[in-house]
Parts: C-alpha cells; sequence; structure tokens
C-alpha cells in the first residue's frame, strides 16, 4: 500500500548504465508538452480569477493549477503491476511519448541486485527511465521534482517569503519517505530539481517568466518555457551522485563490478574528467541542501573499477 501512495519521487534513477550510448535529446517535444499544459493552466486561472486578481493571489492560483495538470498521479500504461504506480501526469507522459530512453525493464540498471530486504521500492518498483533532456541525462522523476516538490517548497517557503524553510522540508522528505524510509537513497540531485521547480513557481508572473500578467489583468504565456534554460547537469545522479543505505550501497557495488567490461566500455571516452568533478561535487556545500544531510562519498568508484588492472570481485567497493 505504501508504494501506491509514494509518487515517482521516491523512485530512483540510473544515468551510468550504457552511459556511453548515445540517446537523442527530448528537448523539443518535450517542451511542446509542457508547453500546452502551462497554455492550459493560464486559461484556467483566468477563468478562476476572470482576470480581476490581484498578483500574488494569481500567482498562486496559476501554480496550482501547473501542479495539478503536470503532477496528477498517473498510471504508466504498458508497465506490469507496482511498476506503473506512482507517476506525475507529465513524467508519466515522457516515459510513454515517442522519444529515446533508457527504461531497464529487464532490471540491468545498477540497483538490479537490490533485494527487498534491502528496498522495497528498488525491487519491486524498479526505477523510472533515463533521458537526455536539455544536453543532460537525467531521470524522468526529475520532472516530478521539478514541478511537484517545487511547488510544495513554494507553498511551504509561503512563496518565496522563507526559502529556508522549504530547504529543510525537502532535505527532510529524502531523509523519510521520499529516500531513505522508500528507496534507501537519498539524491542530492532530487533536492537540486526540488529547488528549481521552487525557482520556477515562486517567480510565476515576474520579469523573465514564460507566463506574465497581460494589461487586461490575464495570464498569457508571453514565451515558451525551455528545459534547457533550468536543467542543470546536478540532475545527473553520475555527476551528483547520491548516498545509499549500506545494503544497498553494496548490492550496487557488486554489481558494478560483475559487470565491469560493461560499465567501463568507453570510459575513456565519456569520463571526461569525472573523477575530479566527482571529487569536487562532493566537498561542494550545496545552497539547496539543508546541514541535516547525510555525508556523501563516491558510490561508484569509476575511476578506480575502470582504470584498475584488478579482477572484477576485488573492485566492488563497499561501505
Amino acid at each position: 500500500m505504501l508504494l501506491l501512495l509514494v509518487p515517482a519521487l521516491a523512485y530512483e534513477t540510473d544515468q551510468l548504465t550504457e552511459r556511453g550510448v548515445p540517446l537523442r535529446d527530448a528537448l523539443d517535444p518535450a517542451n511542446e508538452q509542457l508547453n500546452d499544459l502551462l497554455a492550459e493552466a493560464a486559461r484556467l486561472t483566468n477563468e478562476e480569477t476572470a482576470c480581476a486578481a490581484d498578483a500574488d493571489e494569481t500567482r498562486r492560483v496559476l501554480g496550482r493549477h501547473i501542479f495539478r495538470l503536470t503532477s496528477r498521479e498517473t498510471y504508466v500504461e504498458g508497465r506490469n503491476g507496482l511498476e506503473g504506480f506512482g507517476y506525475g501526469a507529465y513524467s508519466a507522459w515522457l516515459e510513454t511519448a515517442p522519444v529515446d530512453r533508457r527504461s531497464f525493464a529487464d532490471r540491468h540498471d545498477i540497483y538490479g541486485r537490490v533485494g527487498v530486504g534491502d528496498s522495497l521500492v528498488l525491487a519491486e518498483a524498479g526505477i523510472c527511465s533515463t533521458v537526455l533532456l536539455g544536453g543532460v541525462l537525467l531521470g524522468t522523476d526529475k520532472v516530478d521534482h521539478f514541478l511537484g516538490e517545487g511547488y510544495a517548497y513554494a507553498q511551504v517557503s509561503r512563496w518565496g517569503r522563507r526559502p529556508e524553510r522549504a530547504v529543510r522540508w525537502g532535505t527532510a522528505t529524502e531523509r523519510t519517505f521520499f529516500g531513505l524510509l522508500t528507496s534507501a537513497t537519498f539524491s542530492y540531485a532530487d533536492l537540486r530539481a526540488n529547488w528549481d521547480g521552487y525557482r520556477f513557481y515562486v517567480g510565476l508572473l515576474e520579469p523573465g517568466s514564460s507566463l506574465t500578467l497581460a494589461p487586461d489583468g490575464c495570464v498569457e504565456l508571453a514565451r515558451p518555457f525551455d528545459w534547457s534554460e533550468w536543467i542543470d547537469t546536478e540532475y545527473d545522479e553520475v555527476l551528483n551522485p547520491s548516498v545509499y543505505l549500506p545494503g544497498v550501497q553494496e548490492e550496487v557495488s557488486l554489481r558494478l563490478a560483475e559487470h565491469r567490461a560493461a560499465y567501463c566500455a568507453g570510459y575513456d571516452e565519456w569520463a571526461n574528467g569525472l573523477a575530479e568533478r566527482t571529487v569536487s561535487a562532493l566537498r561542494s556545500p550545496l545552497p539547496y541542501v539543508a546541514s541535516s544531510a547525510p555525508p556523501r562519498v563516491d558510490p561508484f568508484q569509476l575511476d578506480a573499477l575502470c582504470t584498475s588492472e584488478v579482477t572484477p570481485a576485488a573492485s566492488a567497493v563497499t561501505h
């Protein structure tokens, strides 16, 4: 029952498996789909406010309609059992739209060894797909975090007046029902997507926003929304790695060791200074993460895995 209540915010993602295999960027269709939803949110807002509300009230009404249109729970057709539950409407569309994705239906992902005892979500519900969006590899859960948790952040922060409250609340959700208590994973990348979604919502109707107030008081889509203006490399969980509870960490490390050749294929080409970037990411203070977050280590140890001459079994790293 818990899995039916926890949205895609608790799903995990894998940008490491088949990392060297190119994907076509989903940017154009993803932008088009979201702009249709934003235009509908503007229409519903104007209908509700009669274009007579002040900017603050209009922003709250508009945000609510965007959230409802993009984040209502939607079952992903074609999935088996629990695997189709827990997606917002927009991420569910991204899971089935005619775009390139890696879906890991056969569970050859990095979590393929994880059992129910270590993570019920990872073992039974699987993981969300990976797509290329605006030049960044990310899980489809990130758009749910942006559009769903971003709206929650706006509310918790009193629409931007107390951003530190949103950061504390979001970090707490990763420590509990959107992370460590469900998937046994604390995702720093999720928190970055939450924060950017918060910035999107509190910036509605402000200069630079795609949605603005026309002289007659109505909301209009002044310019198309473009994911490439928001997506950051910190959405990529290889570049901004998560923290796993010990059981999941051990199984991930063993999976990488057992399939070393596959994970290290083309490493010299796609790594591109990855080891140095990872060290920098793990040490950098992040403004969107509260002090209660768990400390980080590199969960993949790819440089050691892919450049050493040790046997696969010996290259497994556990914490």
